[in-house]
């Protein structure tokens, strides 16, 4: 379960990520855009709601907020994340220094877990030295990864 931020008079979905926003001493970063839930996806489609549910959110000065605490938005703060998944995998790992687990990885970027069963191929268009630092409970999955990064390997 996610918190939920009401905003008026902030268009979330114009800004960029990497922009913060500033409410007193309170400082959040916007990292991705909210995909629409199986939840959701069941009462309307999700394409209707694509980039229309908000943005994930990273808390870099916590603080109270109460109804109607004005804020302000600060843009180019911080590098902004990519927004296609396969590029937001490569870029967190590039930063990595050792092993990560698949479903940390996911739940790091703000994936869906069910984005676990397609990290093996996502992790072919990536920098093999990058790929390697993903580690995956079954044993089947793993050795998928591997053979898939050594054919990216071949390919490099």
């Amino acid at each position: 379960m996610k918190e939920d931020l009401v905003l008026q008079d902030i268009d979330l979905h114009a800004l960029a990520s990497g922009s913060e926003l500033v409410f007193g001493a309170v400082r959040l970063r916007l990292t991705v855009h909210c995909e629409p839930c199986k939840q959701v996806g069941t009462s309307v489609s999700t394409r209707t709601l694509m980039h229309r549910r908000g943005y994930l959110m990273q808390i870099m000065a916590p603080g109270p907020l109460t109804l109607g605490s004005p804020g302000h938005v600060r843009s180019d703060v911080y590098e902004e994340i990519p927004y296609r998944a396969v590029d937001r995998v490569a870029w967190y790992l590039r930063r990595l220094d050792g092993p990560i687990a698949s479903t940390q990885l996911m739940e790091a970027l703000g994936l869906p877990m069910g984005m676990c069963r397609a990290l093996p191929r996502m992790l072919r268009h990536i920098d093999p030295t990058d790929a390697g630092k993903v580690t995956f409970k079954s044993a089947e999955r793993r050795a998928r990864a591997e053979r898939l990064a050594t054919q990216a390997r071949g390919q490099i």
